[in-house]
């Protein structure tokens, strides 16, 4: 049993970018379950793509499995078990694939996602995909990146010297036995929009240039392609890929009604 979600509009792109010669992103949106996610994989011999596209697919037919049979009993805090063990489900996945085939030895991908629950919107995230809210003006980033860099920062180390590690993950679906999804819970509120993104865009692109963008209020086709134009102009070597989620507000939108 489905529950009422708030009525929100959705765009996703990804591109190639200017350097690689595949994309090893994935996103995700299935609206009617209030589901979003993204993905970017890593690996040699196209075992990136293999990655990201796996995990993906077993995280959003779970998701909606479970989704489909919900109880009205669950709450938010039921539901953020539930994603957690469903994290480490993908996680397993991936990983005895990586297993199977020589060609996938090694391989990985991060994994974020943003669903709408109960009056609350429940972000996941593994790796350094991440998840924003644009909210009254300002850019939050929601999701901590899972970098060598962010941990040797919260160690006190130079900023000089922790950016040199800003590309080595310390968590990652599929490249160990075990992974430890960070989860958090927000509000959402009429207006509010959400930004899903690869590296491509977040380690180009400047947070108040995102910033800028996205508060143009356009539609979220043109802010999407915006995003990833901002990448390339910055030079971005990585694919990228753009998934936007905006609450709508009812009430303006029947008052702007002809």
């Amino acid at each position: 049993m489905l529950e009422t979600l708030p009525k929100i509009e959705s765009f996703g792109a990804t591109d190639i970018g200017l350097v690689r010669s595949n994309n090893e992103d994935t996103w995700h949106r299935t609206p009617e379950y209030g589901f979003f996610a993204l993905a970017d994989g890593m690996g040699g011999h196209k075992a990136g793509e293999v990655a990201s596209h796996q995990a993906i697919q077993f995280l959003s037919y779970s998701i909606e499995e479970l989704l489909l049979i919900q109880e009205e009993e669950w709450d938010v805090e039921d539901m953020e078990g539930f994603l957690r063990v469903l994290y480490e489900n993908t996680n397993a996945w991936v990983h005895n694939l990586s297993l199977k085939k020589h060609a996938y030895k090694g391989m990985g991908t991060t994994l974020c996602s943003l669903l709408f629950f109960k009056g609350k919107a429940i972000i996941v995230s593994v790796g350094d995909s991440r998840i924003y809210r644009f909210k009254e003006g300002t850019l939050q980033q929601i999701t901590e990146d899972h970098t060598l860099e962010t941990t040797l920062l919260a160690e006190g180390q130079p900023h000089e010297i922790a950016t040199k590690s800003k590309n080595i993950l310390t968590m990652a679906i599929g490249t160990s036995l075990e992974v430890h999804p960070e989860i958090t819970v927000v509000s959402p509120l009429p207006g509010d929009v959400y930004l899903l993104c690869s590296d491509g865009l977040s380690d180009y692109v400047p947070h108040t240039k995102i910033e800028n963008i996205v508060g143009q209020n356009c539609s979220l086709q043109t802010t999407a392609h915006a995003l990833i134009e901002a990448a390339k102009e910055h030079g971005s070597s990585d694919n990228i890929t753009t998934v936007l989620v905006r609450i709508q507000d009812e009430k303006r939108d029947e008052e702007n009604i002809p």
